[in-house]
């Protein structure tokens, strides 16, 4: 699988052979592509990977995705899946320290609440 932060970046990925693009869009938290959100990146990377003949990659919607109705719209806007990640910050096996669950789970404005981090994929 590869990262993308664009339509061009998941063709490039399509192209050179990767069977899994993760379109992740500016809503990931703290490791993210600055572009755009990941509900306008879907749909542009789903068309341009149909358009170039890649449409057997799957496509995994990545950032802003945290309950069943985001991953309703990324499937809807031509996702294959979606990785939901802060979400799952707070279960019982998150190496998260209890005052970081506490706080991702106090928070009710993702736009208002959101802070970056240094907690990058490991």
């Amino acid at each position: 699988y590869s990262n993308c932060g664009d339509s061009a970046g998941a063709v490039a990925h399509a192209a050179a052979g990767v069977d899994v693009v993760v379109a992740q869009g500016s809503d990931a938290g703290g490791h993210t592509h600055p572009r755009a959100s990941v509900f306008a990146l879907v749909p542009q990377c789903r068309t341009a990977l149909d358009a170039a003949g890649h449409g057997d990659a799957l496509l995994i919607a990545s950032g802003g995705v945290a309950d069943g109705r985001g991953l309703a719209a990324a499937l809807l806007l031509g996702a294959d899946a979606a990785v939901l990640g802060t979400t799952l910050t707070v279960a019982e096996e998150s190496t998260y320290a209890p005052s970081q669950k506490q706080a991702v789970v106090e928070t009710r404005c993702g736009a208002a609440g959101t802070t970056i981090g240094t907690f990058i994929d490991a």
